[in-house]
């Protein structure tokens, strides 16, 4: 593996400073790296003065080490991970690790010596949100342990709010999705997020006081390797917009009873399956439909839809909106920004 391919892939990551990384109007916007390490993508979700959120991609070729040495940091990480495979590190000499479907929230002090473990042939994703302080000190008078972690912080010096994380849980998995998907303009935005932010904050509080409790009642317990299976499905789905799949198609392919798809689905994303394959067809098409390359009829056939009639009625039941009428408010939006 060359020295300046490896490079090349620290400097996308660690050479992308927060807040600085896209273009400040808050639209989606996205890069790529692909060369022998292997192929990497970042989605710039959201960034304003106070928080950016970005999602990670990434697929590693060969085993790889990633070090770095920590810039100017005065932001905290929450960091959900969506994949289905343990991430190891060492931050200033302190061996941590990852858990697949879980989130995490921390601190990296200026100076701090990064090393991160990557496996070949895995791929990896994450979406991470960079905070303030600010979003954490209201909450020191009711959690205790929050006033250990804005005192640490504080004073500079390496923090992790749940070491050993806490489990996504249906309501965090819905509240990820919702900001993912947010179209709304500049403050409006700015508010609809941090609004979700601290319901994120309280869910993660709430499931760390609650940790030691039993299983929920109706709960099902899936094997690493059952839960392995439920991500590659919500991968395919989301790779494979064009396609409508069955529980009987799903549940043979990947060897997992039809219960268990359809309980440990709704129990991971917070939706069943057919729910979730549409709520993706449906953000994918606000932004055909935002783009304006393609005509309706295409963006349903793009879609997996044998008719524009059935996407439109889709369309309609996710947005309160036809394709048409959401196309007019798109075009009337940007006169009216054109005029001002």
């Amino acid at each position: 593996m060359g020295k300046n391919q490896q490079r090349a892939v620290q400097d996308f990551f660690y050479l992308d400073e927060i807040w600085k990384g896209s273009n400040s109007n808050n639209t989606c916007t996205e890069k790529s790296l692909h060369n022998e390490v292997g192929d990497f993508k970042t989605i710039y979700i959201h960034e304003s003065k106070s928080v950016a959120i970005r999602e990670y991609h990434s697929l590693y070729r060969k085993d790889c080490k990633l070090a770095s040495t920590m810039g100017e940091s005065s932001y905290i990480e929450m960091s959900f991970f969506l994949h289905s495979h343990t991430i190891k590190d060492n931050i200033a000499g302190q061996p941590r690790e990852y858990l697949p479907y879980h989130g995490y929230v921390y601190f990296v002090p200026k100076g701090a010596a990064i090393k991160v473990v990557l496996e070949k042939n895995k791929n990896y994703r994450h979406l991470d949100m960079y905070l303030e302080l600010g979003h954490f000190t209201e909450w020191i008078a009711t959690h205790s342990f929050v006033r250990k972690f804005v005192n640490d912080v504080t004073a500079g010096r390496t923090a992790h709010l749940f070491p050993k994380g806490i489990p996504i849980c249906p309501e965090i998995a819905n509240l990820l999705l919702e900001i993912k998907s947010s179209e709304l303009d500049e403050i409006s935005r700015e508010y609809y997020i941090k609004g979700k932010i601290f319901l994120l904050l309280s869910l993660l509080f709430q499931k760390a006081q609650s940790s030691t409790s039993p299983t929920p009642k109706g709960s099902v317990v899936f094997r690493q390797d059952e839960q392995d299976k439920l991500q590659r499905i919500a991968d395919l789905l989301e790779k494979n917009l064009d396609k409508f799949y069955s529980i009987e198609f799903l549940a043979k392919e990947y060897a997992l009873n039809e219960f268990k798809l359809k309980k440990g689905f709704k129990q991971f994303y917070g939706m069943g399956i057919f729910e979730y394959a549409v709520k993706l067809k449906m953000e994918q098409a606000r932004k055909l439909i935002t783009d304006n390359n393609h005509t309706f009829k295409e963006v349903a056939y793009l879609l997996g839809y044998s008719a524009p009639s059935s996407f439109s009625v889709a369309f309609k039941r996710a947005t309160g909106l036809s394709p048409l009428q959401y196309r007019k408010g798109l075009t009337e939006k940007h006169k009216s920004h054109a005029m001002s």
